[in-house]
């Protein structure tokens, strides 16, 4: 059986608490329990000190699983990085996990997803008017979502001409 040489731990799990994981890590046997006591952890608390390493390395983390075809969890964690950024108003990083849980390329469309737009359209806010090729990209799939699930075609072709322009 393989084990993992490494393991990043989020302190602030969602259905659980990190610190108590760790515990059990540090308290196996490394035989019933199949954990090894020694396994180097990695952890993460989240706190708004460390919000900007946290989401970046929740954001590399979700570059790698979604380049390894494991879309779930890349979204999952794109999402985490998300609420990171945005809770420290780090706005580029905001955009960037906004446009990686969007999809590695702006022509192919997401799936329908209800928490995909208002990502993106705070994404594209938290950037203003900068004119880079991130803007771009987030304003393209805001567009690409807006005109596929036929929301407002109009105000799609509106982040369309953006995005070109940028």
């Amino acid at each position: 059986m393989r084990q993992p040489a490494l393991v990043v731990l989020d302190l602030g799990l969602q259905d659980g608490n990190g610190l108590v994981l760790l515990d059990r890590v540090r308290a196996a046997d490394g035989l019933a329990s199949r954990i090894d006591p020694d396994l180097l952890v990695l952890v993460l608390s989240g706190r708004v000190g460390d919000a900007d390493a946290a989401a970046e390395l929740h954001l590399a983390l979700a570059d790698a699983q979604s380049r390894a075809g494991d879309h779930a969890a890349a979204k999952a964690k794109y999402l985490r990085a998300a609420e990171l950024a945005s809770t420290a108003e780090l706005r580029e990083l905001l955009a960037r996990a906004a446009a990686g849980y969007g999809g590695r390329f702006v022509w192919v469309r997401a799936a329908t997803d209800p928490r995909l737009v208002p990502l993106l359209e705070e994404a594209a806010a938290a950037l203003g008017d900068q004119d880079t090729p991130l803007r771009a990209r987030v304003l393209a799939s805001l567009a690409r979502e807006l005109a596929w699930n036929g929301m407002d075609v109009d105000r799609a072709a509106r982040f369309a001409d953006a995005a070109l322009a940028t």
